[in-house]
């Protein structure tokens, strides 16, 4: 393989012969068949390639990378995909003001059992808090069933869980 040879490979997938790359860029066929062979390289066919997207190291043979990242798409193909994100854009938007709004709704939840938690502390057996207190640093499970832990008056002694 001589190390023209991507410039054929790309003139195949652009689904162009010899004759069509030719008149599109303006030189003789001789000169894209000579280019490809690797007998001179045409400046005209390599600039034309690039401004389709390939990149000149990998028409040259110099690197695996194939497409340069300014050309890959066409016009259309940008419009669409910024349509796509736009949509997207979008849908993450809704969804975020739904969590955020869940997070509201929790944080008031929350707010509402601690409320209840102060007024009925006083219920509850202190070895009864201390137990499930406890039970909430060793199995995290609690958390997962709708159990809070909530502090009372600041000490980590009076912790006490609640069901939702």
């Amino acid at each position: 393989m001589n190390q023209y040879f991507n410039f054929s490979v790309a003139r195949k997938e652009l689904n162009l012969s010899q004759e069509e790359m030719a008149e599109e860029i303006g030189i003789s066929r001789v000169t894209i068949g000579n280019t490809e062979r690797g007998k001179n390289l045409s400046h005209q066919y390599l600039n034309h390639l690039e401004k389709k997207g390939y990149s000149k190291e990998w028409l040259l043979g110099e690197s695996d990378v194939k497409k340069t990242l300014n050309n890959d798409f066409t016009k259309n193909d940008k419009e669409f995909i910024i349509l796509e994100l736009r949509e997207e854009n979008k849908e993450l938007k809704k969804e975020n003001k739904s969590l955020r709004q869940e997070l509201y709704d929790l944080k008031d939840k929350f707010m509402a059992f601690q409320g209840f938690v102060m007024l009925h502390a006083h219920k509850f057996k202190q070895d009864e808090l201390q137990s499930l207190s406890n039970s909430l640093g060793k199995d995290k499970t609690l958390l997962e069933h709708g159990f809070v832990a909530v502090k009372k008056n600041g000490y980590k002694s009076s912790n006490v869980l609640f069901e939702n």
